[in-house]
């Protein structure tokens, strides 16, 4: 009997050692996610852009029967002509 009460306590300790692992683990995800917020935002905004430009892309070359490529150059281009007028 006393052996099968020593096996518990160390099946409870390793559990609960398991939680706090966890859950130090999960603070210095937050941790490290907070400190490079600034990246992140950039990295998010890049992904949302670059999604914009591809479905305009595909749009293009499906309206326009151009490759991918080619509507893809557009919408760059396009897009760069924006951004240089609005720097001026």
């Amino acid at each position: 009997m006393r052996r099968n009460d020593q096996a518990s306590n160390k099946n409870t300790l390793g559990l609960f050692v398991e939680k706090v692992a966890l859950l130090l683990a999960m603070i210095g995800a937050a941790l490290a996610a907070w400190i490079l917020r600034g990246i992140l935002l950039i990295l998010f905004g890049a992904l949302v852009l670059a999604i914009g430009m591809s479905a305009i892309a595909r749009l293009l070359a499906n309206k326009f029967r151009i490759g991918y490529a080619a509507g893809l150059s557009v919408v760059v281009l396009i897009g760069r002509q924006s951004a240089n007028s609005l720097t001026n």
